[in-house]
């Protein structure tokens, strides 16, 4: 199960191209939040847990996508080029994962969880917090997409079964 999660994960947070490195970053960090947030603790422990090098593999897409975005804004003067960008991407990876331990222990709403991931990776790759919270609030493909209907309902934040 959680292979195949991450193998879903890693082919829908693939968003279309943006112009914007920073704008294709935070957008992808919020599909990612979108993919787990209602299943947190499951995807915590897959991500931390015994099959995390496996659940790693199944991800590379994924991450790929990432360094690739984190290189282009630091090629485009974008993001903050003290860091290696591989470095850099790594650190972005681990500002999403915090979010979502954050988001676990603190019971966020979907809402929250959706800012607040797209605040942390914008955060890391150098964008003070006033421009940060202004492109989130105004960009409109970093927008809180309409909560599915379709099995997520049924399942608490906590990714236990109701």
């Amino acid at each position: 199960v959680s292979l195949r999660g991450a193998a879903r994960i890693a082919v829908a947070a693939r968003p279309a191209p943006i112009a914007d490195p920073v704008v294709q970053l935070a957008s992808l960090a919020a599909l990612l939040w979108a993919e787990v947030e209602h299943v947190r603790v499951m995807a915590q422990l897959t991500v931390r847990g015994p099959m995390a090098h496996e659940v790693g593999e199944a991800l590379a897409p994924l991450r790929k996508a990432v360094r690739d975005v984190v290189r282009r804004g630091v090629e485009t003067g974008r993001m903050r080029d003290d860091i290696a960008p591989r470095t850099l991407a790594h650190l972005v990876e681990g500002a999403a994962l915090s979010v979502l331990d954050e988001a676990t222990t603190q019971r966020l709403s979907r809402a929250e969880g959706h800012r607040l991931v797209m605040l942390a990776v914008l955060g890391v790759v150098g964008l003070d917090w006033r421009t940060a919270g202004d492109l989130v609030a105004t960009a409109p493909e970093l927008a809180l997409p309409p909560e599915q209907t379709t099995g997520a309902a049924s399942t608490p934040p906590t990714g236990e079964p109701a």
